[in-house]
């Protein structure tokens, strides 16, 4: 598989925390997405964020979700 290949693979790895099951945590600077799993993992999935200055950092509930959003 080529490198460009997987840097999109989905992954699991060991991710102590003391979040909940199904809670989201977003990397902004490393873009990951890491989706708590339970038992200390997470899958993490490599993920696109805003151009600079439109990031966000903080705790949010989802509120609006969109396939390729503009």
């Amino acid at each position: 598989m080529a490198a460009a290949q997987r840097r999109w693979c989905r992954q699991i790895l060991g991710y102590p925390t003391n979040k909940a099951l199904g809670t989201i945590i977003i990397d902004t600077p490393e873009t990951y997405l890491h989706l708590m799993h339970g038992s200390g993992c997470a899958l993490r999935y490599d993920i696109d964020v805003g151009r600079e200055g439109f990031t966000w950092s903080g705790v949010e509930d989802v509120s609006r979700m969109s396939e390729s959003p503009d």
